[in-house]
């Protein structure tokens, strides 16, 4: 009885939304304003809100993964120097790793696009959206080490069941740079300068982290609201959301192994054989965006 009752919810919502599509694209034909028609280009800020940015697991190719340990705050080195390269000295001692290692991100506030499309009669465009984004790895600012918050260490399980070594990896700020292409309808019901848009979008990109690129599906969804400044120029303001089908990163390898004692020689600082496929909290991002687009209609050149 509930999946018949959602089941009419669904085609009800289905068939009123489609219906009032086919109303506002009949009744907007002759109510868009010429001047906004044609090729366009624009530029938007796109920050994006890192609320679903956090942990994530791992597993090894070779051998099973224990558990995944941070580096200490306070996190001594042999001789105790504090400066940039002793988080190098740091790394080497398994003693410094201790407690979970869950990182946290900072919101992207560097993000921009850019874009180039075709506005037509019937209150659709179609465009080409280049965008950027970066959350920045968050330092929580009470280390005592250059850089050393970025560390952690992987605890390696062996063949009989007995904890093995320990693998140093080395996070980073989470980047993705991607293109889409991007079907909007302009809802415009009278001759007023500002009226309301959705847009869908759909396209790939690459994804890095773990100072490694990985390329992904992304698709986005966005609301809002332009307004005619002049006849060639138009402002934008909405609201965004955009997700990532896969948040698998593979390939990911070990440095520094650290053996089960207090400290390495010279040559166990080496590359580890093996890598291992992380599984990151991230699938999905939202935020804002305020753009311009400029027009350009050859059949009325002036602005």
């Amino acid at each position: 009885m509930l999946c018949k009752r959602f089941l009419a919810r669904v085609i009800l919502i289905g068939v009123t939304g489609f219906s009032l599509c086919a109303f506002f694209a009949a009744y907007a034909v002759d109510r868009i304003p010429a001047n906004n028609l044609g090729f366009y280009i624009g530029a938007q800020y796109k920050p994006g809100i890192s609320y679903s940015i956090g942990g994530f697991t791992l597993k090894g190719t070779l051998m099973d993964i224990v558990s995944i340990m941070g580096l200490k705050p306070n996190a001594i080195t042999f001789p105790n120097n504090i400066d940039k390269e002793s988080i190098f000295e740091a790394l080497k001692i398994k003693n410094n790793f201790q407690g979970a290692y869950s990182p946290s991100y900072k919101n992207s506030f560097t993000g921009f696009s850019g874009l180039i499309g075709y506005s037509a009669k019937n209150g659709t465009r179609l465009e080409v959206e280049y965008f950027y984004e970066n959350f920045e790895l968050q330092n929580p600012s009470n280390y005592t080490l250059d850089d050393s918050y970025k560390y952690f260490a992987v605890v390696m399980q062996h063949n009989d069941n007995t904890t093995g070594n320990y693998y140093v990896m080395q996070n980073s700020d989470i980047s993705i740079a991607s293109m889409i292409v991007n079907t909007c309808y302009d809802f415009i019901i009278t001759r007023a300068m500002l009226h309301p848009y959705i847009c869908v979008g759909v396209g790939g990109g690459i994804l890095e982290a773990f100072n490694l690129p990985h390329i992904k599906f992304i698709y986005q969804t966005k609301a809002g609201l332009s307004y005619s400044l002049t006849r060639r120029i138009v402002v934008f303001a909405n609201g965004y959301y955009s997700g990532i089908t896969n948040n698998k990163l593979k390939n990911l390898h070990f440095y520094s192994p650290i053996i089960n004692s207090n400290q390495l020689t010279s040559n166990d600082n080496q590359p580890a054989n093996g890598s291992a496929t992380a599984v990151i909290a991230f699938n999905n991002f939202l935020g804002a965006e305020i753009g311009i687009r400029f027009i350009f209609n050859w059949e009325d050149p002036l602005l």
